[in-house]
C-alpha cells in the first residue's frame, strides 16, 4: 500500500493477483492497511480464499468498520481463528462460511456464528458448555474435533456430544479436554466409529467415553489425567489392591484388542513434590501405540499402588513372543550425581521383570546399577530370555565403568547359567558407542 501511485493503480488491476489473503486483527496498525486491500480484492475473482485470526477485541471504530466488512466476505472464508472474542463479535459473523474449512474459537462456541452451517468444515479446535450449540448434522466433511470443555465442574450433555461424533462420518482425529462429568443417559448399545484413527484424552472419564464409543480401526490411544483417575473422579485414593487400571475392569483398552504388544516404554519422574509422573506407552508394531499418562501421590502405600496399576496392565494386554522393553528414571539436572533410585522400578515383585518375552531391555544411566543388581540376582531369574540390556551414558556427568566388578560379576553369572546377554550403550544423540560388548572376562 506504500508503493507510488503508478505501481499502485497497477497492482490494483490485476485480476488475478491475490489468490489468498490472511487477516490478523492482534495488531491494531494493520487494520488500516487490511481494509484497503478488501476495497481492492471484495470485487475480484470469487476464487478468492480468505484467512482470519481475531486475537483480540478492542471494539474501537476503525475495527468496528473493518469486521463490518470482513463479514461480507464471509463466503470466502478458508480458515478463521478467533480469541478472546466479546459479545459484539457474534453479530458480525453470522453470514454463511460455506467455504470454510477450519475453525478456532478459544471462547465457548456462540449458537449463531456463520448460521451454525459447516457442510464443508473439516477442522474445529474449539471451547464448548454444557452442549453442543450447533446442529450436529451439518458436519459430514469435519476430520479433526478438537473440544475443551469450558467448565470441567458443570456436566455436559453427553448425548450432543456424541451425537457430534455419530454424524462425523469422516471423522479421523478426536481431541477432548476436560470431560469429566455428564449428563443424560447412557447408550443402549456404545457407538461404533471405523474412521477414528487418532484420539486423545485429556483429564476426562475415560470410563464413560469408553461405555459410550468404540474406535475399533484406532492407530493411537493418548490418555492423560492428573490428579484424577480413569473415572474422572479427583484425587483416587491409591489402594494396595486396586491400581489405577480398576475402572477399566469391564472395558478393555481400545487399540489393544485385538493387536499384541511389542514394546513397552515407561517414563518415570520424581518431581521432589508430592507427586510422581508415569507414563507408560505400550507399541504394538510399528503404527499402532497407546500412551498412559499420570501421576501417582506419594502417600501411604503408594508402592504397592504403583505394582497393583503394572499388574493390572499386564492383565489387559497381550505380548508378541519378543518385547522390547525401555524404563527411564528422569532427575532434575545437577551438578552431582543423583541419589539411589528409590521408586519401586526394580522391585523383585514386578511383574515387567519377569516377563520372558523381554528380548531387550533399555534404561538411562540412573538405572544401571540397580538393573545389574537385578540381573545378578539368580534366585528371583529376572528376565530370563535377556539378550541386550542397552543404557545411555551421557545423562549423568560420570561414566559408566563396564569392567565394574558388579557388572562382570553380573555377566559371567547369567553365563555360567546359560543365559547371557550383551552389553550396549549409546549416546543422547541415539549413536551406539559400544555395540554388542562382551567382556572378556566372561568367555575364559
Amino acid at each position: 500500500m506504500g508503493v507510488c501511485k503508478s505501481w499502485n493503480i497497477q497492482i490494483r488491476g490485476l485480476n488475478s493477483l491475490f489468490a489468498d489473503i490472511a487477516f490478523d486483527t492482534s495488531k491494531p496498525s494493520t487494520i488500516s492497511t487490511a481494509t484497503k486491500f478488501l476495497e481492492t480484492i471484495e470485487t475480484k475473482s470469487n476464487n478468492l480464499h480468505i484467512y482470519a485470526r481475531c486475537i483480540i477485541w478492542f471494539g474501537d471504530e476503525t475495527q468496528m468498520a473493518f469486521l463490518s466488512r470482513l463479514r461480507l466476505q464471509s463466503g470466502r472464508f478458508v480458515s478463521f481463528e478467533v480469541d478472546h472474542m466479546s459479545a459484539p463479535f457474534i453479530a458480525h459473523f453470522n453470514l454463511p462460511a460455506p467455504r470454510l474449512l477450519r475453525l478456532v474459537h478459544t471462547p465457548a462456541l456462540p449458537d449463531r456464528l456463520f448460521a451454525s452451517s459447516f457442510e464443508n468444515l473439516r477442522v474445529l479446535n474449539a471451547s464448548v458448555k454444557q452442549h453442543f450449540p450447533w446442529p450436529t448434522a451439518t458436519f459430514p466433511n469435519l476430520v479433526a474435533l478438537r473440544l475443551e470443555n469450558a467448565n470441567s465442574t458443570r456436566r455436559f450433555s453427553a448425548t450432543s456430544l456424541f451425537d457430534l461424533i455419530g454424524y462425523a462420518n469422516r471423522l479421523e482425529e478426536l481431541r477432548l479436554i476436560d470431560f469429566l462429568r455428564f449428563s443424560g443417559g447412557s447408550r443402549t448399545k456404545p457407538l461404533t466409529h471405523a474412521n477414528l484413527k487418532s484420539i486423545h484424552f485429556i483429564q476426562c472419564n475415560l470410563k464413560f467415553i469408553l461405555q459410550q464409543l468404540e474406535f475399533p480401526d484406532a492407530t493411537t490411544l493418548q490418555v492423560e489425567s492428573y490428579g484424577t483417575g480413569l473415572d474422572g473422579e479427583p484425587n483416587p485414593p491409591p489402594s494396595r489392591d486396586i491400581g489405577y487400571f480398576m475402572p477399566l475392569q469391564a472395558r478393555p483398552i481400545p487399540v489393544l484388542n485385538k493387536h499384541v504388544v511389542t514394546g513397552v516404554t515407561i517414563h518415570m519422574q520424581d518431581w521432589f513434590t508430592d507427586n510422581i509422573y508415569f507414563k507408560i506407552n505400550l507399541k504394538c508394531g510399528v503404527n499402532r501405540s497407546v500412551d498412559l499418562t499420570t501421576t501417582f501421590r506419594k502417600v501411604d502405600g503408594w508402592e504397592a499402588y504403583f505394582q497393583s496399576t503394572i499388574d493390572e496392565m499386564l492383565r489387559r494386554i497381550r505380548l508378541d513372543a519378543r518385547v522390547n522393553l525401555s524404563i527411564f528414571h528422569y532427575f532434575p539436572l545437577s551438578p552431582i550425581s543423583p541419589p539411589t533410585c528409590q521408586l519401586p522400578l526394580f522391585s523383585p515383585d514386578l511383574p515387567l521383570l519377569r516377563l520372558p518375552q523381554v528380548a531387550l531391555l533399555r534404561t538411562d544411566h540412573s538405572l544401571v546399577r540397580n538393573v545389574i543388581n537385578c540381573l545378578a540376582d539368580l534366585d528371583h531369574r529376572h528376565l530370563p530370555n535377556l539378550k541386550c540390556y542397552s543404557f545411555d551414558v551421557e545423562t549423568q556427568p560420570t561414566s559408566v565403568d563396564l569392567a565394574a566388578p558388579e557388572i562382570l560379576a553380573c555377566l559371567q553369572s547369567r553365563f555360567s547359567i546359560g543365559t547371557p546377554f550383551a552389553l550396549q550403550y549409546w549416546t543422547l544423540d541415539g549413536k551406539i558407542t559400544c555395540d554388542l560388548m562382551l567382556p572378556n572376562a566372561v568367555t575364559k
